[in-house]
């Protein structure tokens, strides 16, 4: 079950994954890339092009899962909880990684 936390890349809290939830996301990523480039070579377009005519499946998944709406496919590099570290003591955010020795929202210095 997703568990909402904070995201300093998203600025926001999101619904963070499980590693067994996000390999279903992933999957669903490395295919879009896949499609992504398949329509520029058969279109000759731009990235951007491209990526406004391939429905995200991964987005798909994500929001029956979690029932959060991301701004864009992109988003799901940030929401696998396993990447961010323990809450700082300080702020309560989650620290940037879970070695980190610092936090990237407040500055205080992790012993």
């Amino acid at each position: 079950m997703p568990i909402v936390r904070y995201s300093y890349r998203l600025k926001r809290e999101v619904a963070m994954l499980s590693d067994e939830e996000y390999l279903r996301i992933q999957q669903a990523l490395r295919e879009r890339l896949a499609a992504v480039k398949g329509y520029r070579k058969e279109h000759g377009t731009s990235i951007e092009v491209a990526q406004r005519n391939i429905r995200p499946v991964s987005t798909a998944y994500y929001e029956r899962l979690t029932g959060q709406v991301l701004a864009s496919a992109n988003d799901l590099y940030h929401v696998q909880a396993s990447l961010y570290g323990p809450d700082c003591s300080a702020c309560q955010k989650p620290l940037r990684t879970p070695r980190a020795k610092m936090c990237a929202e407040c500055g205080f210095q992790v012993e």
